[in-house]
């Protein structure tokens, strides 16, 4: 007997998948991981990813598609590299919400 939740509000999921999902992923993977390889050599950066950017994409285990994986994973890499050029997490995060936005526009 499986258990169900109840269904979160429109309101709930929008922020959570536009606002709340960017952020605290963006804090993660490009705020502390990435810095971790950055600290260590500027070129160890990239590196880092190409590796972040994997691990992101198979993090998502709510798809179950080869071709969706790869395009996170090309997401991803946009996002490390929005990253290390910008030194910042501002970029990240804006452009982890707008392809957050895009997602479910084309997904209505």
């Amino acid at each position: 007997m499986m258990l169900s939740l109840p269904a979160l509000p429109l309101s709930a999921f929008v922020f959570t998948v536009i606002l709340l999902a960017p952020l605290s992923e963006e804090i993660v993977f490009r705020g502390v991981l990435l810095n971790i390889f950055i600290t260590r050599n500027p070129w160890t950066g990239y590196v880092g990813a190409v590796l972040i950017s994997a691990v992101f994409a198979m993090m998502h285990t709510q798809y179950h598609h080869l071709t969706t994986y790869l395009e996170l994973f090309g997401v991803a890499l946009l996002l490390n590299l929005a990253r290390l050029r910008s030194g910042g997490l501002l970029l990240p995060v804006l452009l982890h919400a707008e392809a957050s936005v895009i997602a479910l526009l084309l997904n209505l």
